[in-house]
């Protein structure tokens, strides 16, 4: 009995150890000494031309960043034309950021990004932004910065912080692609000490850029789409005859929306947002006062349901929703078209918000 256990016990561990031998064969042994792993991939098109700049950490020089460039008419050939300048093979497996050139974003992104998602090694987890200039010129700072200087490093930042909503290729495509909705991405742009900055949002028209909205807007949008709990939101206190700026930092965002039909005729969307803040940077204000307190919860509250309304209204004159308020009105209506919806009813629809502010140890800690 015990010969027979052993003479199987002996038969499965050759098998496992053949089995294991022939996977290892057929591997593709990568050294990392000897390939260039991009990081970051930046796109401009000019003249009917893809012109790239890929930005890898070169470990033989103490992790310090450079640069590749490329151009072609199609994307394999640009990362072709890019295998050939490097004495080491170009690999984007690793890729954790994908910047478009503004030129390029309003041209279009459907045939590249049609191409470059059918390589099996595409991560749909990268960030896909959108930079002001081409990032051929906006990278050309980072050359021989440590790590931290990659910007996906930025963004990332910026979403933990609850600065801007989550978002990488996964989501856009969604977005970009799905009913009733529109994508966004993080707009870049250097400032006027030429470092690189996220500065807001870019909203897209199916697979063009459309609108560029700046970091205040940017916060509201994120607070009605309800990813996320924080976010400092500039506001205006009025102290007695004087109007100062104060800092309104958020804790949480529970936003809700309902419609109906307006008379019968034009739909109007109404957006609860209840909202828990903490108010920094105060002028002299004695807020422990009930009357105080009230009169500055309600000011803010008319404050944010002013500037909600006025940036609904900017993304529906645009033609944009990156709400998805169609794939909500779809929710809830059998006979809903999206292309009836998009010419007839989004550009009538009217919009609502009421907030419902607490505000928590207003003053405490910067």
């Amino acid at each position: 009995m015990r010969n027979k256990r052993l003479r199987r016990f002996v038969v499965l561990t050759a098998l496992m150890l053949g089995m294991t031998l022939t996977l290892i064969g057929c591997m593709q042994t990568r050294i990392v000494d000897r390939i260039k792993i991009l990081t970051v991939l930046g796109v401009d098109q000019k003249n009917g031309l893809y012109q790239t700049i890929g930005l890898y950490m070169d470990h033989m020089e103490n992790d310090r960043i450079k640069s590749i460039h490329g151009e072609g008419d199609t994307v394999e050939l640009m990362l072709s034309q890019m295998n050939m300048q490097s004495p080491h093979t170009i690999q984007t497996g690793k890729l954790r950021m994908l910047v478009f050139s503004r030129r390029m974003a309003e041209q279009g992104l459907d045939s590249f990004l049609h191409t470059f998602c059918r390589s099996p090694i595409t991560r749909t987890s990268m960030i896909l932004a959108v930079s002001e200039e081409p990032p051929q010129e906006m990278f050309q700072s980072l050359k021989g910065k440590n790590r931290e200087g990659l910007p996906y490093h930025l963004i990332e930042q910026n979403v933990t912080s609850d600065n801007a909503p989550l978002n990488n290729l996964h989501i856009f495509l969604f977005n970009c692609y799905g009913t009733g909705r529109d994508a966004f991405a993080p707009y870049l742009k250097r400032n006027k000490y030429g470092k690189i900055e996220f500065t807001g949002l870019g909203i897209f028209q199916y697979d063009r850029l459309k609108l560029v909205l700046d970091a205040k807007e940017t916060l509201l949008l994120k607070m009605m789409k309800g990813r996320g709990k924080g976010g400092i939101l500039p506001v205006q206190i009025n102290a007695g005859s004087e109007e100062n700026v104060a800092a309104l930092s958020l804790l949480k965002e529970e936003p809700s929306m309902h419609f109906a039909l307006d008379h019968g005729e034009a739909l109007k969307m109404t957006i609860d947002l209840h909202l828990i803040g903490m108010l920094k940077e105060i002028p002299r204000m004695n807020m422990r006062s009930e009357i105080t307190y009230k009169y500055t919860v309600s000011e803010l509250e008319q404050q944010i349901n002013d500037n909600a309304i006025k940036l609904l209204n900017k993304l529906r004159d645009n033609g944009v929703d990156p709400l998805g308020l169609g794939d909500f009105v779809r929710g809830h209506q059998r006979s809903w078209d999206e292309e009836d919806f998009y010419k007839r009813e989004y550009p009538r629809m009217r919009f609502e918000v009421h907030t419902h502010l607490t505000l928590k140890e207003s003053g405490i800690g910067y």
